[in-house]
């Protein structure tokens, strides 16, 4: 127990925080796919919401042209584990300290900026443009000033 009320309540503060960075760490952030599937019932209908479940599809599918940048989430969501579980360590400390208590809150900064990143990337990889399939080869485009595909008439 901590010595006195102010620790006692910046403890409490940060394990509630500790158990719901944990809960997250378990469901939305276990894997690259349960991440971009968290985000969809939040994503604006349309474009970004159809961009999110073709995400997820191309995720669970795990193209080879995807693994690169599942890889990348993955890292990141890593350090959201490694840090939760570090906050833990902090938190267990006995008798809990103002500096058992920065560490803890620094390692709760450490999970929101790995959690920052993850979507980032999330987010580029869904904005990113579909190739246009209807789009000539550069092969078949005509050149300028090439007057060799011009019928004379």
């Amino acid at each position: 127990m901590a010595d006195d009320v102010w620790s006692a309540l910046i403890k409490g503060y940060l394990a509630f925080i500790h158990t719901r960075a944990g809960d997250m760490a378990e469901t939305s952030a276990a894997d690259s796919v349960s991440l971009v599937g968290s985000l969809i019932p939040g994503a604006s209908e349309g474009k970004p919401k159809e961009n999110l479940k073709k995400l997820k599809s191309d995720f669970a599918a795990a193209g080879d042209a995807f693994k690169p940048i599942m890889k990348e989430i993955e890292k990141e969501l890593a350090s959201i584990k490694d840090s939760v579980n570090k906050m833990g360590a902090e938190l267990g400390k006995s008798p809990f300290t103002w500096e058992a208590a920065a560490a803890a809150t620094t390692h709760l900064g450490y999970i929101l900026v790995a959690l920052d990143a993850a979507l980032v990337k999330v987010a580029k990889k869904a904005a990113e443009p579909e190739p246009d399939r209807f789009a000539l080869p550069e092969d078949f485009r005509p050149r300028p000033n090439d007057t060799s595909l011009l019928i004379e008439v």
